[in-house]
């Protein structure tokens, strides 16, 4: 029928509007020769670039806070067209920075990242369950489950961590002939010894001395379910992600935890002011939605960085669309393009964003046929003629 053919085409307009976003650029804040998941130096300079524009360098302002607390600090900051250099680091600990500015044609452009600064060096060693030292080993430092650093120990045996925080961190050392061996510590610029232990010697676990002594381990395993007070997330925030998910899984930061999850959560709270009341009430529910849905497929025999991605990339349709998607106003969803980005179109994002735009056609679809039943006959009729 005539009015079958225009409601299809409503469904394939709004999914070649989604899609069509795919070749835009849009302005965008990016860390210069740093890592948002890595160690920083305590009160050195760092620099943040923007891609795909110009930056009114009057405009700029940068905002740093504690990541605990979220006590404001004061920083300093200068500007170039298309860089921003923060002159004096925070002190050690992790940080929130956010940037704000307006681009050369006046639009807002903001960005939000989360480091963590220390300042302690800790020489590591790493041995074979012999005590002979072991080159070409890999040691990665963990602090609070989504700041890494990786290393790789030279022919004595040793290597360097740096830039850590004076708090506990998690330490591995592994070698593909010699074993691993997992140890939590708090940083000091003292050197420590690791022993690596062989895959029949795994069960004990930390073995690791300050002294340059080796010492025999104790039982330690790594538990990839979720904690008990993991089981239920925090409203309105994002800390589900780095302190549960990926503390359990360890899927690094190119894992759905920290570079879907967490990275976004954050861009939509720190871009909050820009939506409508309706539109923070959307992302407020979808966030909850979203940590909710991981927390089965988490707590899941043998669940695994992947399968725990795809559960969360099946579960965006329906969080977007039961939680109001479908009735944002078009401001809102203009908000939504630009605080996702290239994520929009990457990978399993893309079967998510066809998904929820066939959804929100199905919705628009009843709302008119709704309309129409409302209609009275003799217009109704005629519609049918068109």
């Amino acid at each position: 029928m005539p009015k079958l053919s225009i409601l299809l085409e409503l469904a394939l307009s709004l999914s070649c509007a989604v899609a069509g976003t795919h070749a835009a650029c849009w302005p965008t804040f990016v860390l210069d020769g740093a890592a948002e998941h890595g160690f920083h130096r305590a009160h050195a300079p760092f620099a943040i670039r923007l891609l795909c524009g110009k930056l009114d360098a009057e405009s700029v302002a940068v905002r740093v806070r504690d990541a605990g607390s979220g006590t404001a600090l004061e920083s300093r900051a200068s500007s170039t067209l298309d860089r921003v250099v923060v002159q004096a680091g925070p002190g050690p600990g992790p940080k929130t920075i956010t940037v704000t500015a307006r681009d050369e044609r006046r639009n807002p452009v903001s960005g939000s990242f989360t480091m963590l600064f220390g300042s302690v060096d800790m020489p590591v060693r790493v041995v074979d369950e012999q005590g002979r030292p072991v080159s070409g080993a890999g040691v990665t430092a963990v602090a609070s489950g989504r700041f890494k650093q990786h290393g790789v120990t030279d022919s004595t045996g040793a290597v360097t961590l740096a830039n850590l925080p004076a708090t506990e961190i998690d330490v591995f050392a592994s070698s593909a002939e010699d074993g691993a061996v997992s140890t939590s510590l708090v940083a000091s610029p003292s050197a420590i010894t690791l022993r690596l232990l062989s895959p029949s010697h795994l069960g004990r676990l930390d073995s690791v001395s300050r002294d340059g002594t080796v010492q025999a381990g104790v039982s330690a395993h790594v538990a990839r379910r979720l904690s008990n007070a993991c089981q239920s997330p925090t409203p309105n925030s994002c800390d589900f992600y780095a302190d549960c998910a990926e503390r359990a899984l360890q899927c690094g930061p190119e894992g759905y935890p920290l570079r879907f999850g967490d990275r976004n959560c954050k861009k939509f709270v720190s871009r909050l002011d820009m939506f409508s009341s309706h539109g923070q009430d959307w992302i407020m529910k979808t966030m909850s939605c979203l940590q909710r849905a991981l927390i089965g497929p988490m707590n899941e025999d043998g669940a695994t960085c992947e399968s725990v991605k795809k559960a969360a990339f099946d579960s965006h349709p329906n969080c977007y669309i039961d939680n109001g998607f479908c009735d944002l106003s078009l401001s809102d969803l203009l908000q939504v393009v630009m605080t996702v980005k290239r994520d929009l179109f990457y990978g399993h994002a893309v079967d998510q964003v066809m998904t929820t735009a066939k959804g929100c056609s199905s919705h628009y679809i009843a709302q008119v046929k709704e309309k129409l039943d409302q209609l009275p006959r003799s217009e109704n009729e005629a519609f049918d003629d068109m």
